[in-house]
Formats: C-alpha cells, structure tokens, sequence
C-alpha cells in the first residue's frame, strides 16, 4: 500500500449552559469542577444544567485539501462528583440516556459515546475513503 503523509489536528472543548439567570460558560474541567465544587451551579434545576463535550478534528492531506470533522456527545452537569473512571470533567459530565457519568461508565462504552471517539472515527472514514482501508 503507498504511504501518504498527513497532518492531523485535535482539539477539544467543553461547554457548559446554564440557562438560569441567562448565564453561559465555556468551561475547562478544572473551572467546571469548581464551579460545582463551590456550589455555583446550587439551585440550578436540572434542565438547565446542560453540557456538551466537543471534538474537533482537522487533518491537512498532501494534495492541500483540509478536511474538518466534529464530534460531539450531550449532557448535563450532575449534582455531585460521582465515579473512579475516566479523568478532568468525567465525574460530573452526567449522560441521562444511561442514568451516570462518563466516570461511572465502563471504558468501552464512554469509549463508544465520547466526542472524541466520534470525532476520530468520522476522520477514520474520511481518510480511508480517500486512500482506501488498511489491512489488519
């Protein structure tokens, strides 16, 4: 199989909405942990804690052409800290689909779900359209 040479661009962000008071926040993990911690989100009822992870995937392939893919996954900011998996915001991104965090879910399925892992798949097809798929 030719080799082809491609950059590739990651990047990812963390968006925190709260619509009470008309209040929005992009959040890194360590400021929406402490916004929980310190109680800034208190009062806040459910259906106005939402969150949304994001992925961004850029990669620049050798004939100049760019190609950009996102990927995302919904959810909300949870009451409390809660699960061991996972690192930064996993314990207070609560997915309501499958009733926990991203930190008490198993690795393979926050695997499954996450923006990154969406973000990095719709790129895996992009590429292997363009230069066919690898051989395992």
């Amino acid at each position: 199989m030719k080799k082809h040479m491609l950059f590739i661009i990651c990047t990812e962000f963390f968006l925190l909405f709260v619509l009470s008071d008309i209040k929005c926040m992009a959040a890194f993990p360590e400021e929406a942990q402490a916004a929980e911690e310190t109680g800034a989100l208190e009062g806040i009822p459910e259906e106005e804690r939402t969150a949304r992870f994001v992925c961004a995937v850029a990669a620049a392939f050798p004939d100049g052409s760019v190609e950009t893919v996102r990927g995302t996954i919904e959810g909300s900011i949870a009451q409390e800290m809660l699960g061991e998996n996972g690192f930064g915001y996993d314990p207070i991104f609560y997915v309501p689909e499958y009733g926990c965090t991203t930190a008490q879910m198993d690795p393979d399925k926050k695997n499954e779900l996450s923006h990154r892992g969406n973000a990095l798949r719709a790129m895996r097809r992009i590429i292997e359209e363009r230069f066919g798929k690898e051989e395992e």
